[in-house]
């Protein structure tokens, strides 16, 4: 699928807008482990990867083409992973 320069503009300041999201959540992950604190989900619950500014970002790209669909789900698969280490 060709996109216009601006919706590629706006894909971009997304994806950096939850990268940075990321690692804001690092640093509560951490804070997390030091304080011993268990209760925030956005860290602790099993679907944290959904809970996450950067999650919500994937289930909301809208439709892929083919050529787009298994970057995304690599992309994914790795987010997942990286929720479920942290936890």
């Amino acid at each position: 699928m060709i996109k216009k320069t601006t919706e590629i503009d706006a894909i971009l300041l997304n994806l950096n807008k939850a990268i940075d999201a990321h690692y804001q959540w690092l640093v509560s992950m951490f804070h997390s482990v030091v304080a011993r604190d268990a209760s925030k989900p956005e860290i602790t619950d099993n679907h944290s990867y959904g809970l996450c500014q950067f999650g919500r970002w994937i289930d909301h790209l809208g439709p892929l083409d083919n050529d787009e669909l298994p970057y995304v789900r690599l992309m994914d698969s790795a987010h997942q992973h990286m929720h479920n280490c942290g936890r």
